[in-house]
């Protein structure tokens, strides 16, 4: 059973993203914004931050 918290969170509230920035949680970020994304395609701020960890992991284009 998964009790996570549901994708659509992650469209409108960016604080965990920031919090795992700060963290260093890069793969974490890349996990969950991957998820995300796949459902909200279009999202910019999904886009955002998915490039800031994938350029502090050194992944090119992120």
């Amino acid at each position: 059973m998964n009790l996570g918290v549901p994708t659509m969170y992650y469209l409108y509230r960016q604080e965990a993203f920031e919090a795992w920035t700060q963290a260093g949680r890069h793969s974490r970020t890349l996990s969950v914004t991957q998820r995300a994304l796949q459902a909200f395609p279009r999202s910019k701020e999904l886009q955002y931050f998915r490039t800031l960890a994938g350029r502090a992991v050194g992944q090119s284009g992120g």
